[in-house]
């Protein structure tokens, strides 16, 4: 009798037990699918990071040399002015 439960639970599990093994091959086959999209994402967003650091860094650069370059332009004007009052400051001691 107790073959009889048991080939009977089988018969009746069995089956199912099949049908959630499928089951879950096709998930494992539709995370697999996923995975791959995810990785290619994320490969294509570093390079598209890596790209957008570059061109700020070149950004950065010819920005740097802009302000390197006010800043001679500043300090030339600062000792222009300086000598401006200078001789401005001799010529009222010649007069």
């Amino acid at each position: 009798m107790a073959e009889k439960v048991v080939s009977g639970i089988q018969r009746i599990l069995l089956p199912q037990l099949q049908e959630i093994k499928g089951e879950l091959k096709a998930m494992n086959a539709g995370l697999d699918s996923v995975e791959a999209k995810v990785d290619s994402f994320r490969n294509e967003f570093m390079s598209e990071i890596r790209r957008l650091d570059e061109r700020m860094d070149v950004n950065f650069k010819r920005l740097d040399e802009k302000v390197d370059g006010l800043s001679v332009q500043l300090e030339t004007q600062r000792k222009l002015s300086v000598l401006e009052a200078k001789v401005a400051e001799l010529e009222r001691h010649r007069q």
